[in-house]
């Protein structure tokens, strides 16, 4: 049976891949939207608007660089999103980059910007996106240092059905039957909670214990016994 429970357990690429492809098609898809065409008749010479009147096409297009900045879009621009910030605003107040200097007096003249933290990047991702996407590599980096001893969820198979002690968040998403995805960096599974247990929040660090098990058509899970989130 352990065998057929190990093809329960994907490696961290995979979902990582996924998120990716989500993430990208909602670009597309919200960059791609077009204004409806007004196919009305056109108005007469006596209801034309005044002169002075501006056209759609002189109305300001909203920026969008800064919610690209901040989303991890444009990582590798620069030295962190905090610093592409300030030069997406320098680049603002000129009115184009075509109005900058071609020899960065303004970078030379700036100070030294400090990176964003960890905890306000996940906050523009969780918010941009819905998915904290800094962390799906290191789901548990900002409380890495509050974790007791436990077991990494790819050895659980190997565990006998002992009660142990795993680290992980909870991913969003259905299985398509009881519990929930649970990852820890490299490697997700299914846990279930008991009837009256509450389900976690996704996303949040969390601590469970429980028991590795399976059923005679080689479904695996890990059944939960508690679990508390990690403050």
């Amino acid at each position: 049976m352990s065998t057929l429970c190990i093809g329960y357990i994907v490696h961290g690429r995979v979902v990582r891949l996924i998120v990716t492809m989500m993430i990208v098609l909602t670009l597309v898809v919200g960059c791609g939207k077009a204004e409806p065409t007004d196919t009305s008749v056109p108005p007469t010479a006596t209801s034309m608007p005044p002169t002075d009147t501006p056209t759609p096409t002189d109305t300001p297009v909203p920026p969008t660089v800064t919610p690209l900045v901040r989303c991890g879009a444009l990582d590798g621009l620069g030295e962190s999103r905090a610093a592409l910030l300030v030069e997406a605003e320098e680049i603002e107040r000129a009115g184009s980059a075509l109005q900058m200097s071609l020899f960065g007096e303004e970078a030379r003249g700036r100070a030294e910007v400090a990176p964003e933290s960890l905890d306000q990047r996940l906050a523009w991702e969780k918010h941009l996106l819905g998915y904290p996407v800094s962390t799906l590599e290191e789901p548990l980096k900002l409380v890495v240092d509050r974790l007791p001893e436990h077991v990494p969820l790819c050895r659980l198979p190997g565990t006998s059905g002992r009660t142990v002690t795993v680290a992980g968040v909870r991913l969003p998403g259905w299985t398509g039957g009881k519990g929930f995805y649970l990852w820890d960096g490299e490697t997700w599974v299914i846990a279930r909670t008991g009837e009256s247990q509450e389900a976690p929040s996704p996303w949040e660090p969390l601590l469970l214990r429980g028991r590795w098990v399976g059923d005679e058509w080689g479904t695996c899970w890990l059944q939960v016994e508690e679990w508390h989130g990690i403050r």
